[in-house]
């Protein structure tokens, strides 16, 4: 397996993530694919994990935030700057806390950071290659992260839910009842499919 280990202040380890969406050369030629999520809890706030091009997977980090995980650790070998905007995304639009953290020599295009709750880095590596730590206090109720967190995240949950929708249904005619019958609760197909949200 690929796999991210989660070692407690001891030096124990706690908990092993295995890469489940893996790539071509990957599957074909080096490793096995895990099976489910983690989460862990530190202090109060609950993790997950994941790796590398799993961050190109929109349906994984939404099936972490259905299980409640407040930040996100997210290691990847990779050079290509659309991951840092990944994970900006997947920060922004599930209202957690996203850590990418990428090789020093990668710096130069990924440098290592984390990405507040609405998408914004809170804190970022250096880019001239060298080895590096960012150091962020986690509060969901400052100000700057307060919405994100206490506002909007909730009210995204109801949303997918899609049951307030139902009796709020306006008569907008017959077109609109005919797509409306084709495109009803999208995301309520999210929920059945396979690596949901409890992977």
């Amino acid at each position: 397996n690929n796999s991210l280990y989660v070692v407690d202040g001891s030096g124990k380890m706690r908990a092993r993530y295995d890469k489940r969406l893996l790539s071509f050369t990957e599957i074909t030629d080096w490793y096995a694919a895990g099976q489910s999520a983690i989460t862990f809890e530190v202090d109060g706030y609950r993790f997950g994990c994941a790796l590398c091009i799993e961050l190109q997977y929109s349906e994984l980090f939404l099936a972490y935030e259905q299980l409640g995980v407040d930040i996100m650790l997210v290691s990847s070998y990779s050079d290509d700057p659309a991951f840092a905007l990944l994970a900006q995304s997947h920060a922004a639009l599930n209202s957690y806390w996203v850590s990418l953290v990428v090789p020093a020599q990668f710096s130069h295009a990924v440098p290592s950071g984390l990405a507040d709750p609405n998408g914004d880095w809170a804190a970022r590596c250096t880019s001239n290659a060298s080895s590096g730590l960012v150091v962020v206090d986690i509060d969901h109720n400052r100000t700057n992260v307060d919405i994100a967190v206490n506002k909007r995240r909730p009210w995204r949950r109801i949303a997918r839910q899609g049951d307030i929708y139902i009796d709020e249904r306006r008569d907008t005619g017959s077109r609109s009842k005919s797509e409306s019958a084709e495109l009803s609760h999208p995301t309520r197909s999210l929920h059945s499919q396979p690596g949901g949200a409890h992977g």
